[in-house]
């Protein structure tokens, strides 16, 4: 199982933009504005993984937090231009530098992250990319270092996160057409 620890370490080794500004983690303020001003309640791990992280520009297309400084990588942002997924309490997650996204589906036990491929439309999970956060975190950022099958490779994803399988609201990634 993967765990913050094992992200915490590839974290280590990404490398990140010249002169990019640590944004430091939300205040309980902003995370209570937030909710207020969406409707969205954000679960315990993203909070977590905001307080490593509250967006930046790193891996392929960024990561999102709770931060205006940078439009690219702000969720708050990302729900205004995307109603829809705050209606239904998607949380972008990241992006894949062609204009897709991943987000966070917490109406799952697993709270599963999911591929939205911007042709298909902004409101179709295309496939399943893993079974929480931490793990999609992991599978991002060893990509962004060192080649990866990740996420078509059934037999490699199913040995890192057999979780995975859980994932009910879009099809796996080796399955998907």
């Amino acid at each position: 199982m993967i765990t913050r620890a094992d992200v915490l370490q590839l974290l280590n080794r990404i490398d990140w933009p010249e002169n990019h500004p640590r944004i430091r983690p939300p205040m309980p303020i902003e995370v209570q504005a937030f909710t207020e001003r969406t409707g969205v309640t954000l679960p315990d791990i993203l909070l977590e993984w905001l307080r490593v992280v509250n967006g930046a520009r790193i891996g392929p297309g960024g990561v999102f937090g709770l931060q205006d400084e940078d439009p690219y990588a702000s969720i708050d942002l990302c729900l205004r231009d995307l109603p829809n997924w705050r209606r239904k309490q998607w949380l972008p997650v990241a992006g894949d530098g062609c204009g897709n996204f991943y987000v966070f589906v917490p109406e799952e036990d697993r709270r599963c992250v999911y591929f939205i491929d911007s042709i298909e439309g902004y409101d179709e999970l295309c496939y399943a990319c893993a079974s929480n956060l931490w793990t999609f975190l992991w599978f991002l950022f060893k990509c962004e270092l060192e080649e990866s099958t990740w996420p078509f490779d059934r037999e490699h994803v199913v040995q890192v996160d057999p979780n995975i399988v859980s994932c009910q609201l879009a099809p796996l990634p080796w399955s998907a057409d």
